[in-house]
């Protein structure tokens, strides 16, 4: 409701305090009633209904987005099996590695275990260095093109 409105919507009820017999602050206090009712109860009852229709326009999105949002979780959960299943597969590595090279299994909290691995971290360090300086030369030379 804008200015315009309120005010003809106030001179309607000026007439009221005219026709009474002298209690005029009855009918003011009515007036004032109407006035605060339509100017403004009702735009916030009509905001709270455009509120509610986009409430439930945005969870009509989402719920049709649902499907999508579930493969991308189950993708995550693959992702995080995927990374599990790595880590168990060089630690059983290490460890057919390490009874080898012992010649009998060994435990993982061992100190001679924990200096056989930080051993081959170092080497495989060395070798990931090693491949880098040499695509490094590669790449100046104009011979290798990046993935």
């Amino acid at each position: 409701m804008n200015g315009a409105d309120a005010n003809d919507t106030l001179a309607k009820y000026l007439v009221i305090p005219a026709l009474s017999n002298g209690s005029d602050g009855v009918y003011r206090f009515i007036l004032l009633i109407i006035f605060f009712y339509e100017s403004v109860v009702l735009p916030l009852c009509m905001m709270f209904d455009v509120t509610v229709c986009f409430r439930q326009q945005t969870v009509e999105k989402q719920m049709s987005r649902m499907p999508q949002f579930i493969k991308e979780y189950h993708a995550r959960l693959e992702k995080v099996a995927e990374k599990e299943r790595q880590q168990e597969a060089k630690k059983r590595e290490l460890l057919e590695e390490a009874r080898d090279y012992f010649g009998y299994s060994i435990d993982t909290r061992d100190p001679r275990f924990e200096e056989m691995k930080l051993r081959k971290e170092e080497e495989e360090k060395k070798l990931a260095k090693k491949k880098k300086k040499e695509a490094r030369a590669l790449r100046a030379q104009g011979l290798f093109t990046p993935k």
